[in-house]
This record gives C-alpha cells, sequence and structure tokens, in this order.
C-alpha cells in the first residue's frame, strides 16, 4: 500500500510541475504581448506583485521610497 501511494503521489506532483511550467509559459506569453503593445513590462510585473500586497504594507512600502528617494536627493 505505501509504495502505491508513494507512487501516486509522486506522480501527481510530476503532473503539477508541468502544469506549473505551462502556466509560466503562459504568462511569459502574456509578458510578451504586453511588451509588442508598447508596455514597460518590469513596470507591469511591479504592479502586479504590488496588487497582492496588503494596503497597509503597500502605503508603508510607498513611505520608506519617498523617505529614502528625499534623502538622495532625488
Amino acid at each position: 500500500m505505501q509504495k502505491q501511494q508513494l507512487e501516486q503521489i509522486i506522480e501527481k506532483v510530476e503532473v503539477l510541475e508541468r502544469e506549473k511550467l505551462q502556466v509560466q509559459e503562459a504568462i511569459t506569453d502574456v509578458f510578451g504581448e504586453a511588451k509588442n503593445a508598447g508596455f514597460d513590462v518590469p513596470i507591469l510585473k511591479k504592479i502586479l506583485r504590488m496588487r497582492k500586497m496588503k494596503p497597509e504594507a503597500l502605503e508603508e512600502e510607498d513611505m520608506l521610497i519617498q523617505t529614502y528617494r528625499e534623502a538622495i536627493g532625488l
């Protein structure tokens, strides 16, 4: 029983790894489309990261960035 269960678990992970690779390839394609449409991909990635953040964390990051920019004269 253990051997069969282990094999099933390994096979499930292998399937998920293949699916993950396909999803990553699709994301790369979408970023390519965005670039071809004239969008700045690094900025899009930053926006996506920011959208995942909690509002408080985003506000804190914005304040720190502004503080650091002012400190170096940007």
